[in-house]
């Protein structure tokens, strides 16, 4: 086998993909799915002593039609999807910035909490 192409990594009859793979595949960039793999909303295994990421097809299949919001770690229902600050409504894992005009405002906003 040429050094160009590489052996596919089968584990029984299951397929594992490497990262660029599983992008192509999910048809996103590779920082994608390292964020969603560090994140837990993606399963990946680690192989090798470099702790590659291989990522099992099915997963992929399961996750794609899921949509990335919905995977392994969104499945827990006992966390809440949303919470309230100061009269706001704010989604879970969205990004959420503060501005105050004094130190009393970012007080008053803590405690809130």
């Amino acid at each position: 086998m040429s050094a160009d192409k590489h052996q596919e990594m089968r584990v029984g009859r299951e397929r594992f993909l490497t990262t660029r793979e599983a992008a192509a595949f999910l048809k996103v960039s590779e920082a994608s799915i390292r964020r969603w793999t560090d994140s837990g909303l993606l399963a990946a295994h680690r192989v090798g002593r470099r702790r590659a990421r291989r990522l099992r097809e099915e997963d992929l299949r399961r996750f794609m039609e899921a949509g990335p919001g919905q995977g392994s770690a969104a499945a827990d229902s006992s966390s809440p999807s949303t919470i309230i600050i100061q009269d706001v409504v704010v989604s879970m894992g969205s990004h959420l910035a503060a501005f105050y005009t004094s130190d009393a405002g970012r007080l008053r906003g803590l405690a809130s909490l």
